[in-house]
């Protein structure tokens, strides 16, 4: 995954060795040697980390990272304290002034790379967060008390059950968390805000088969933000800490590690799934009727249009926006054989298998009878069309009413128009009639199948 750094440090071949590092994997680099007001710098080129040079940090008075939480609309941006030297000192900084972790330059370069990804990963979750919130504040459902970091959130609970901890380790890190998390509690096969799994206490297969299984539970109860699961790869194998992003895992910590390098990254997780939290309540509570449909539970077209604006506002450099129609395929002669209560038992399913192929980011939402637009933020032209088809085989592959004593075929038919974010003059009615009109193609060549926007290449 490659991203936006912004880069903040006064030893210039420093500076140049970690710039040249990360533009080798494609990552977009600004470096800076000093910043006195950072504000300006992200609103020109907003980063989806920063660097900063603990020495850097120490000489300004962590005044950088004060900017930035300060911030209205990109709070969440994480700060990592780069360091050459490991010192105990460089922990006990993040602790205090709310850097959300430290990176060690002397580590391997794919370490520092998988963990700027990891990093960014999990900032993107937040950003759809943050979205979502906006399109609360357009309908004038602003809540007070949705800020980041939350307003220090006192309870945290952490399954450590494959955790692997000494009691000795187990216990340090709750008085650091406490700082934090006053009513911290560590559990055991319970449910849980954070629940750590470890290969060296499961041994590789059986941890990555646990975070498999955590992260299936997880989308199985299609919450907005569900229970954050870190995984610990103490051996450093590059692999591992790779499948385990892959099975779901949001958070990886490789190699040895002293408890006061893990306790920042819980505290960012923390956070992160208590304003998650908090979000989805906000929404849950003000906008259930009038923004959700109340047979399949999706949002409706009232606030897909409008997340839709917020999105194409950002005008995000380098990326994209994917919008697609989605409609099932024959659907009056589902109605017609079977009824209208089998009909919406078929809408109710379809939209739950929708849900169960989209990455958490995503919006689907039910516009129609039978129709449903989905929005994909900063996907490729060959992810989005893994994504789409990945729709139509979910819909395809099975059919429908088993639990029933049915069998109904269903298939469906889907439009798609990808868009540059920034510089683009297309509203979100615009990008629906182009996936739309992709859409009637795509019913007109035989149904049950994927179309791009005609001008489109795929």
């Amino acid at each position: 995954m490659s991203g936006r750094v912004l880069i903040i440090d006064a030893n210039v071949d420093r500076r140049s060795r970690v710039k040249a590092l990360l533009m080798r994997d494609y990552f977009s680099v600004t470096a800076v040697s000093e910043c006195a007001d950072i504000n300006l710098i992200v609103a020109r080129f907003p980063p989806d980390v920063v660097l900063l040079a603990h020495s850097a940090a120490q000489n300004s008075g962590f005044s950088q990272i004060e900017q930035i939480r300060a911030t209205l609309h990109m709070p969440h941006i994480p700060v990592m304290l780069m360091y050459d030297t490991k010192s105990a000192q460089v922990w006990a900084d993040c602790a205090r002034h709310l850097a959300d972790e430290a990176l060690d330059l002397g580590a391997p370069d794919w370490q520092i790379v998988s963990r700027l990804s990891q990093v960014i990963r999990m900032k993107e979750k937040l950003d759809s967060v943050f979205d979502r919130q906006s399109a609360l504040d357009s309908f004038g459902f602003a809540e007070d008390g949705l800020s980041y970091p939350p307003m220090r959130p006192r309870a945290l609970t952490l399954d450590m059950t494959d955790a692997g901890f000494s009691a000795q380790n187990a216990a340090a890190l709750k008085t650091q968390l406490k700082r934090d998390f006053p009513m911290v509690e560590f559990v055991q096969n319970q449910s849980a805000d954070i629940t750590i799994v470890s290969e060296a206490a499961l041994g590789r297969n059986s941890a990555l088969r646990r975070i498999a299984g955590l992260h299936r539970d997880r989308r199985r109860d299609r919450a907005m933000v569900g229970p954050v699961i870190m995984g610990v790869n103490r051996i450093a194998n590059p692999e591992t800490t790779h499948r385990m992003l892959e099975l779901g895992a949001d958070d990886v910590i490789s190699g040895d590690f002293e408890i006061a390098e893990i306790a920042p990254r819980l505290r960012r997780l923390g956070w992160s799934r208590h304003f998650a939290q908090a979000t989805e309540a906000a929404t849950s509570n003000n906008l259930q009727a009038a923004l959700r449909d109340p047979l399949t539970g999706l949002h409706n077209r009232r606030y897909a249009l409008n997340y839709l604006k917020g999105l194409m506002a950002k005008q995000s450099f380098n990326q994209h926006v994917t919008v697609m129609m989605a409609d099932l395929d024959n659907f009056k002669g589902v109605n017609d054989r079977y009824g209208h209560g089998v009909g919406d038992m078929v809408l109710r399913e379809a939209a739950d298998r929708i849900c169960a192929v989209l990455r958490g980011s995503d919006l689907v939402a039910r516009i129609g009878g039978e129709e449903f637009l989905v929005v994909v933020g900063d996907a490729d032209t060959l992810t989005a069309t893994m994504i789409a088809e990945r729709i139509r085989q979910a819909i395809a592959d099975k059919p429908f009413g088993q639990s029933d004593g049915l069998a109904i075929e269903v298939s469906i038919s889907v439009g798609v128009t990808h868009r540059p974010l920034s510089g683009s003059d297309h509203q979100p009615d615009a990008l629906m009639q182009e996936a739309d009109r992709a859409l009637y193609v795509a019913k007109d060549s035989g149904r049950n199948q994927v179309q791009f926007s005609p001008d489109q290449l795929h």
